[in-house]
Formats: structure tokens, sequence, C-alpha cells
């Protein structure tokens, strides 16, 4: 029972940080973005037209700047728009 608690209050963590990393990254003004984050790993897919090293970057802080991952966790997919 108590590790089953653990691991609600472990997601319930992760989608706080989902949801706050994916507003983030829309006020910076990319595209419609999701983020999905484990204990390993935190995938961004974001709509953008070509994504260069320092938007990377700026994605990549946003994600791990609330404290759940760590930047060389972060993981970037491109989505072209329609």
């Amino acid at each position: 029972k108590e590790n089953a608690q653990k691991q609600i209050e472990l997601l319930s963590k992760f989608t706080e940080c989902e949801v706050a990393a994916e507003n983030m990254i829309k006020a910076k003004g990319y595209g419609d973005c999701v983020v999905f984050m484990g204990e390993n790993v935190t995938s961004v897919a974001v709509q953008t037209n070509g994504l260069n090293e320092i938007d990377a970057a700026v994605i990549t802080d946003l994600v791990a700047e609330g404290g759940a991952c760590k930047p060389e966790q972060v993981k970037i997919v491109e989505i072209q728009p329609n």
C-alpha cells in the first residue's frame, strides 16, 4: 500500500511538471507540444518549422527547470506542421 502511494505521488508530480513544461514552451512562442516524463527520460514533441541548437537548449532548460529531470535526460522530437 505504501509503495503504491509513492508511485501515485510520483506520477502526479510528473503530470504537474509535464503541464507546466508544455505551458512554458508554448509561452516562449513555440508551436503545440506534448511532454512525457518518466523516471529516466523526458520526451518533448514540439511542432516547429525547424529547430536549431539554441531552440533545443531553450526547450531543454524550460523542461529541466522544474526539477523533475536533468537536462541530459531531455529528448526533443520535431513535428513538422501540416
